[in-house]
């Protein structure tokens, strides 16, 4: 917002504002881009969030099958619960 602030402050031409606004989203949009992509690599390659993946996909399984939640939490709740402590497990 502050570079927004600043190029309408010094640029007085309200379409070159605009295109500069433009490529300044775009590059920020760029940026994010690449920064998830090596987050999702790094992610890929770590052996803890692979294991946390496949126990995931067990832990949903279980909770999805489940008649009735413990405790009176929601299907949600518990789930969320149970992941958590998957999370905590695993990243010891």
């Amino acid at each position: 917002m502050l570079r927004i602030g600043l190029i309408q402050a010094t640029v007085a031409d309200p379409a070159r504002q605009k295109a500069m606004v433009q490529q300044l989203a775009q590059r920020y949009r760029a940026d994010a881009q690449r920064r998830e992509q090596q987050w999702a690599d790094r992610q890929q390659h770590d052996p803890r969030f692979q294991s946390y993946k496949q126990r995931e996909q067990i832990v949903v399984a279980e909770v999805m099958a489940m008649q009735s939640i413990p405790s009176g939490l929601t299907r949600n709740e518990y789930l969320r619960q149970r992941l958590q402590a998957e999370r905590e497990r695993i990243y010891r």
